[in-house]
């Protein structure tokens, strides 16, 4: 069974371009829970008022005793106190393996809001095989799969159906050199712009904690 990744996209208040330490202690904090695998933090490449973490857990239980734990509270309001905006997603029916595009130098998060049912294996998957079978220069690879929503503050509740792609590269400028006419990504784009409602991409260039 796959494991249990969270991604969250986190705004701070003020508008503030670095997280307040407390945040980042409270992340740190949170790296030594029982059946965490991993936590991963950095700023959007985009917009550096946006911030994302994902979170690679051993399976939805280690995140129900975390929850349930004595320290959940505080270590919660600890959190919340700086953020602005918050929201949380999570999946454990992916496609992949989460540490391959979360490892990788460059994270492309292109998140699809309120999918056709069918979008994640009649659109999605079939432009990531495109794109993967061209052994693109500078791609590492990803993981594609539904995500529900866990909660969100701050902001609209998200459309359903939410469909992620996570793609890995080597830097930025590799997944922008791939794209526009006459490139796998440009000619095959299509694909991913119908089926959904909406959309949300960006990148970040992911610290382990």
């Amino acid at each position: 069974m796959p494991e249990l990744v969270q991604v969250s996209t986190v705004s701070f208040k003020d508008a503030a371009t670095s997280p307040p330490q407390s945040f980042l202690d409270g992340l740190r904090a949170l790296a030594s829970t029982p059946g965490l695998i991993a936590i991963y933090f950095g700023q959007h490449l985009e917009d550096a008022t946006k911030f994302t973490w994902a979170a690679r857990w051993t399976a939805q239980s280690a995140v129900d005793d975390f929850h349930a734990s004595p320290g959940f509270a505080s270590w919660a309001a600890l959190s919340a106190a700086a953020v602005a905006s918050h929201a949380i997603a999570a999946s454990a029916t992916y496609t992949g393996d989460a540490a391959v595009p979360l490892e990788s130098p460059c994270t492309e998060f292109f998140c699809s809001f309120g999918a056709d049912d069918d979008f994640l294996e009649k659109r999605l998957d079939p432009f990531v095989k495109i794109v993967s079978d061209a052994n693109l220069p500078g791609l590492v690879g990803g993981i594609t799969g539904e995500f529900i929503p866990v909660t969100h503050v701050g902001v609209d509740e998200p459309e359903s159906k939410i469909v992620l792609l996570i793609l890995g590269w080597n830097s930025l400028d590799d997944h922008k050199s791939q794209t526009g006419s006459g490139t796998v990504i440009g000619d095959n784009v299509h694909l991913v712009r119908e089926g959904r409602k909406s959309s949300r991409m960006f990148h970040v260039n992911l610290e382990k904690l």
